[in-house]
């Protein structure tokens, strides 16, 4: 029934338009079923195919369409991506020669072809067919970020961070171009400009081995040796036997006269790779026809952006709300998804109210620690201790050892010893025992408690020992929803 494979070709064409992936493999299935000579079936399976990242079926479909019609150019550009994204550099340039000859104004096919260029380390062809893609359309980004690594890899690094910051804008949370930027920076010596770009590199793709690597690399280059090594730790767990990460590990571990360990990595990078140490290649070749924001690297990342950055909600909310922008895309499950918008919601609360604690009244800081109490979350403790070492009003501090104890977290139990001893120094009584009351509270000592309230204390103590018995009382009943027999 060829005019039927028709109709479900063009249907599946449309809905392919419309970004629409699974649709048009089934609709252009059915055609095949119905006419397997459909060479437009085929064509836009093959297109489908390539952006869901099923290469070899890409593959497969475009070279049945070229067999049916070899003068399609959009066949060869398709088939031209998919052979280079599945590692064949030499077989993509023909595909993509053959697509340009048909149609020199392809930019994908000139992008595609420079990715290719890449890979087999023709930098300087790779850069004129990256930049013929960019004088036909200003917005491939895979033509950016293609001449980003030749010019890189050339040692133009100013070019290679400009072409990276026309990706960024084009793809905002492309993980490769914040990654292949901040290893640019690193090479510039801008490291806490190359630290930023990798952090975003890692918010949105936990899972990539190079930009945990990189970042190490500028952290060793700083001098935050422990952060270094920690890094490359992770990309190593990420990729077991990544050369170039026991290479830097080893020179951080050098620098902190470990060279027994030191020795060993070094060693063992030269043996899996020797050119490690004379290695000028970028660890990035072409950027990827299709997304790398699966659902298991969104979840990874998402659940990393949940860990959330200790003592600063305002990063916390930052990371979390880009790696649910693109979790939301990618298929993570619907209840990690719920849980991640409602930590956000919370986190940006508190990043609110730990700005209101720089309020000029009191009445308005002790708001906010009240507020901050009562959205119970740790990333606000470092704000309260802050305030119980350095807000001059005795009655703020009183809030914020109440906070601190509402919050429940045994990180504050030293912050509060200390807030404690400060009041007796002051003869600050009500704060000593607000204080040891916050304390009983995070532990689950109600007996503490009712000991301050059997020593008939004064109004600000009893107020807190009443709120904390309250607190535990609610605390009980959340985790034990169904009483005690």
């Amino acid at each position: 029934f060829p005019g039927r494979a028709g109709f479900w070709a063009a249907a599946g064409a449309a809905r392919l338009r419309l970004g629409d992936l699974a649709g048009p493999v089934d609709d252009c299935t059915e055609a095949l079923r119905l006419d397997p000579r459909c060479a437009d079936a085929l064509a836009t399976r093959g297109k489908a195919r390539l952006k869901q990242g099923n290469l070899a079926g890409a593959i497969a479909d475009s070279l049945q369409a070229v067999e049916l019609d070899r003068l399609s150019a959009g066949v060869w550009d398709t088939l031209a991506a998919a052979t280079l994204d599945s590692g064949r550099p030499e077989d993509a340039i023909v595909a993509a020669t053959n697509a340009l000859q048909l149609n020199p104004r392809l930019p994908d096919s000139w992008a595609t072809r420079g990715g290719a260029k890449l890979d087999l380390f023709n930098l300087a062809g790779a850069e004129a067919d990256c930049t013929e893609a960019i004088r036909l359309d200003k917005t491939v980004a895979a033509a950016y970020f293609n001449r980003a690594g030749a010019r890189f890899d050339g040692g133009d690094h100013e070019g290679a961070a400009k072409d990276c910051s026309k990706v960024l804008k084009l793809r905002p949370a492309e993980a490769l171009a914040w990654a292949r930027r901040g290893r640019v920076k690193v090479a510039l010596g801008d490291y806490d400009g190359a630290k930023a770009d990798l952090d975003e590199a890692i918010v949105h793709d936990a899972a990539m081995a190079e930009a945990w690597r990189a970042r190490g690399e500028a952290k060793r280059l700083a001098g935050d040796l422990a952060g270094a090594v920690g890094d490359c730790d992770q990309a190593l767990i990420l990729r077991p036997g990544y050369a170039a990460a026991l290479m830097t590990r080893g020179q951080a571990r050098s620098k902190q006269q470990d060279h027994s360990g030191a020795l060993q990595d070094c060693r063992e990078a030269q043996r899996l790779d020797p050119p490690t140490l004379e290695m000028k290649k970028s660890d990035w070749t072409h950027l990827l026809s299709y997304s790398k924001a699966d659902s298991r690297r969104a979840t990874q990342a998402l659940e990393t952006a949940l860990a959330g950055v200790k003592g600063d909600p305002a990063e916390s909310a930052r990371r979390l709300k880009k790696s649910l922008a693109t979790a939301e895309l990618s298929g993570v499950a619907e209840e990690l998804l719920e849980r991640a918008r409602v930590t956000l919601a919370r986190w940006e609360s508190v990043a609110k109210e730990v700005s209101g604690l720089s309020a000029a009244d009191k009445e308005g800081r002790k708001a906010a620690i009240r507020a901050l109490g009562a959205l119970g979350d740790v990333l606000a403790l470092a704000a309260l201790e802050k305030v119980l070492k350095e807000d001059s009003d005795r009655t703020v501090r009183h809030c914020a050892m109440e906070a601190l104890g509402s919050i429940g977290c045994r990180d504050a139990l030293q912050a509060l010893d200390k807030a404690a001893k400060k009041a007796e120094k002051l003869e600050d009584f009500a704060g000593v025992g607000i204080a040891k009351c916050a304390r009983y509270e995070i532990t689950g000592n109600r007996q503490g408690i009712d000991k301050l309230l059997a020593g008939k204390p004064g109004t600000w103590v009893k107020h807190a020992c009443e709120a904390a018995m309250r607190r535990l009382d609610e605390r009980f009943a959340r985790e034990n929803p169904g009483g005690v027999e």
